[in-house]
């Protein structure tokens, strides 16, 4: 495949994930701040200290086999049997692993809820192995207009859910009954629509290699897990539940634009990397495309965030949760570096340099740790400045490192930020001198401060970027869909 038709094979794979994703996560986004008025910081709490240890969990199953099975250069059959076998003891073990350990950290964190939580969330484990194989066929086909319509579905769902079980006052097992039936009904939809089951067989000498590489991924994942979610773990044991909620409700409402397009994009990447692995110059180019991106959408999504989170907290989920306003703004202002990081992972763990990524979240963690426990007597704006002083400092480090494996120029990177970070930083300072005109109405405000950044930003864009922005049409103007269709189809044609 030339690059041409594969650059359209993926913009064409992109564009029917995020037609997926935009229109259930608008309206996931609104019933979500709509739950967040009917839910207490206690009950956030809760959920977000049990969630650390129930996705852990389910994240050592899904990264042993889905990456392994997408990134493999070919697999047959038979290597499907056994993979069969290995899921349905490997996630049939995490049931078991989670339902029994409940107690424990229940008692840890001195919060008999989190058993209970915990206990029920376990049973996910069942339905998830029965939809991996499959799940992860489309994914390696770069086929997702399945996938895409089925999480909407499943997202739109889990919302409506937990929003009717939170009305009715079921607390924080709204947001574990959502979880539930999102998880279930996805896993049985993607079985139905893809039903590649595989008979079951025991050999493991036909995937040791697979296997493998899988466990190493594993590793990896759960190493990225603990630096993500280090914040709640250790809050968890030094902040009471209270402002554990506060914060991380504070973290939702910051990450939210990331945590929906980064899941986008790194389905797309990592088996779109996966096909041109060998082709350094090829990865090194569209890895500097992916960079450019990210940082024009980036900045102005979420410094943009940061200025108007004061206006937006109180008006989207009450003015009760006020003290989530300042923890947000921060973690805020260090998300644009976040998201450019989280892109490189899916061209280098293509390439097999697993121990190269275990040395980046090493780097991450150590930094944000350390600056946890000496911010933590802080409370959630402690932890938030945690993320704010270690960030910048890890992904520095990080860009050099990255930088040598990827064929890439520590100046490619710094020419591709510079502006759109310059630019988002006059976008904030016009928003700012919004405020001194002392609107009444917060709402107004809010509309007058979108105006006014969009305006500044996207004129600044126009004026001496006007290149940039053209060429970003250009490759995802409607006719892009129809030419990597075209393509798709004449790739199929049998050889005469």
């Amino acid at each position: 495949m030339n690059a041409s038709a594969f650059e359209s094979k993926v913009i064409h794979s992109l564009k029917w994930v995020t037609i997926g994703r935009i229109g259930s996560q608008i309206i996931k986004w609104l019933i979500t701040f709509w739950t967040i008025r009917l839910l207490t910081e206690a009950d956030y709490g809760v959920v977000a200290i049990a969630s650390v240890f129930s996705s852990l969990i389910a994240l050592i199953g899904f990264s042993l086999f889905n990456t392994t099975i997408i990134q493999s250069k070919s697999i047959d059959k038979k290597q499907l049997e056994a993979l069969s076998f290995t899921i349905l003891l490997v996630f049939g073990g995490l049931f078991i692993l989670q339902f029994v350990g409940a107690g424990l950290i229940a008692t840890l964190y001195q919060q008999p809820a989190i058993e209970d939580v915990l206990r029920v969330s376990s049973f996910v484990y069942l339905f998830q192995g029965l939809s991996m194989i499959p799940s992860s066929l489309l994914q390696r086909s770069l086929n997702f207009k399945h996938l895409s319509i089925i999480m909407a579905f499943s997202n739109i769902g889990s919302s409506i859910l937990t929003l009717v079980l939170a009305y009715l006052g079921f607390g924080f097992w709204s947001l574990v009954y959502g979880e539930l039936f999102r998880t279930i009904s996805s896993s049985l939809l993607i079985t139905f629509v893809n039903p590649a089951f595989y008979r079951p067989r025991f050999e493991y000498q036909r995937i040791k290699t697979m296997m493998t590489f899988g466990g190493k991924l594993s590793l990896l994942s759960i190493m990225v897990y603990l630096y993500l979610h280090a914040d709640i773990a250790i809050a968890g044991l030094l902040l009471n539940v209270d402002e554990v909620g506060i914060y991380a409700v504070a973290v939702l409402l910051a990450t939210m634009p990331q945590s929906k397009i980064m899941p986008v994009l790194r389905q797309v990447a990592l088996p779109a990397y996966s096909n041109i692995q060998d082709d350094k110059e090829l990865i090194a180019h569209y890895m500097r495309q992916s960079q450019r991106i990210s940082f024009w959408i980036s900045v102005p999504i979420f410094w943009g965030l940061a200025a108007t989170v004061d206006n937006i907290v109180p008006l989207l989920v009450g003015e009760k949760w006020d003290s989530v306003i300042v923890p947000a703004q921060l973690i805020l202002l260090v998300m644009p570096l976040r998201f450019s990081q989280e892109l490189f992972s899916p061209a280098i763990k293509a390439q097999q340099k697993v121990r190269h990524l275990m040395i980046n979240i090493s780097i991450l963690a150590l930094l944000l740790v350390s600056f946890i426990f000496l911010l933590y007597p802080l409370g959630p704006i402690g932890l938030a400045m945690a993320w704010l002083f270690s960030f910048p400092i890890s992904y520095t480090i990080i860009v050099f490192r990255n930088c040598r494996v990827l064929n890439l120029k520590v100046y490619d990177i710094a020419s591709i930020a510079y502006k759109p970070i310059l630019f988002g930083i006059i976008m904030v300072a016009c928003v700012y001198l919004t405020k001194l005109l002392n609107i009444d109405s917060r709402l107004l405000q809010l509309i007058l401060q979108i105006a006014v950044g969009g305006s500044c930003y996207a004129g600044l864009c126009y004026r001496f970027e006007r290149k940039m922005l053209f060429g970003l049409y250009r490759k995802f103007r409607p006719s892009s869909t129809k030419d990597a269709v075209v393509v798709e189809a004449k790739e199929n044609v049998p050889d005469q």
